[in-house]
C-alpha cells in the first residue's frame, strides 16, 4: 500500500505514493495490529477497518485491487474452514482472514502468489521461533502477513 505500480495504456509503469500522513497512519495501524496479535492473540476489527478504508481511499475505482481483496478474503475463509474440518482443531483466526482481505486491496493479481508464498515462509520461520521460545503450539500470524505484504509491495513487484 505504500507504493503501487500502476500500468497505463502504453504499458509504462507509473509510481503512485501515499502522502506522508497516510504512510504514518499505515505504520500506526500495522504496529497496533502486530502488538494486539502478539499480546492478546486478536486482531481488532477497528484497525482492520481503518486499513481497509485507507486502501479504499487509495485504490477507489481500480478493479484489480478489489479483485485481490476478494480472492484473499474468500480464499482465506475457505482455507480456514477446510483446515479446521481436516485437522479438527482451530487454525487461522477470522482476524487473519479479514487482515488478508484488507491487505489484498494494496496488491495487484501478479503480486498474490509472492504474497502467499512469503506469508507461508515467514509464518513457518516465525512459528518455529515462537514455539522454541514460548513452548506454545499456536502463534500469531498477523506479523507474517504484514511482513510478506511489505516485502512484496516494496521490493519484489
Amino acid at each position: 500500500m505504500f507504493l503501487a505500480l500502476k500500468k497505463d495504456r502504453d504499458a509504462k509503469k507509473e509510481i503512485k505514493m501515499y502522502p506522508s500522513v497516510l504512510v504514518c497512519l499505515l505504520v500506526i495501524v500495522w504496529t497496533g495490529i502486530i502488538f494486539y496479535d502478539l499480546r492478546y492473540r486478536i486482531i481488532p476489527d477497528p484497525l482492520v477497518l481503518i486499513l481497509l478504508s485507507l486502501g479504499l481511499y487509495q485504490y477507489f475505482g481500480e478493479v484489480e485491487h478489489f479483485l485481490c481483496a476478494a480472492v484473499l478474503g474468500t480464499g482465506g475463509a475457505l482455507l480456514k474452514i477446510g483446515i479446521e474440518k481436516l485437522l479438527k482443531r482451530p487454525s487461522l483466526g477470522w482476524g487473519d482472514v479479514k487482515l488478508m482481505a484488507a491487505l489484498g486491496i494494496g496488491m495487484t493479481p501478479d503480486q498474490l502468489p509472492f504474497f502467499l508464498t512469503g506469508a507461508g515462509f515467514a509464518g513457518c520461520v516465525w512459528g518455529t521461533c515462537h514455539k522454541i521460545i514460548s513452548k506454545e503450539s499456536t502463534f500469531p500470524f498477523a506479523p507474517s502477513l504484514i511482513l510478506s505484504f511489505l516485502l512484496v509491495v516494496w521490493y519484489l513487484c
